[in-house]
């Protein structure tokens, strides 16, 4: 549906969403098949797929070797995040991506949660980013929902801090 509304000229930068790490290479057909028939208009330049509580590594380095500017893996919360994001870290080219919003309650992380994710990155010297629930500017319970919500200003200021002054986890919470 796009392709008949891209403008001639400069290509237009797109960030694509795959299926699954593990459907990832056809994923990357799709891709190659989208970016053909667009004709020099639009070129992906991210990709974000989604991981396993244990993301294989012989995956992510196949991922790593597809040549994205930018290619991140989001992980999902629980004990097996820190053993995912230095998985992700031994690939060089990937960068890690946490959910911090969803429909119900279970997919908003805890303060800790968050923290730990955050000071991890910074000491892996691994890009990171955040999709969902980010939409307001300070912290706030969301009765939608029925849980707490983090604000976009304290994430950016928790990594702030913590990468100028080597905050500890519970500094960062």
């Amino acid at each position: 549906e796009l392709l008949p509304l891209l403008p001639d000229g400069d290509p237009w930068g797109i960030a694509c969403l795959g299926s699954a790490l593990s459907d990832h290479k056809a994923d990357l057909q799709v891709i190659e098949e989208f970016e053909d028939r667009a004709q020099g208009r639009a070129v992906v330049e991210c990709y974000e797929v989604k991981a396993g509580d244990s993301p294989e590594r012989s995956l992510l380095i196949s991922l790593s070797n597809v040549g994205f500017e930018e290619c991140f893996v989001e992980l999902p919360w629980g004990e097996s995040m820190l053993d995912g994001l230095h998985t992700i870290a031994d690939c060089e080219t990937l960068g890690a991506k946490a959910r911090t919003g969803s429909i119900d309650p279970s997919g908003y992380p805890s303060c800790e949660e968050l923290a730990m994710f955050l000071q991890e990155c910074l000491n892996l010297d691994l890009p990171m980013k955040f999709t969902a629930g980010l939409h307001h500017p300070f912290r706030f319970y969301d009765e939608s929902v029925g849980t707490l919500s983090h604000g976009f200003l304290n994430v950016i200021c928790a990594g702030v801090l913590a990468e100028d002054h080597d905050l500890s986890r519970s500094e960062i919470a």
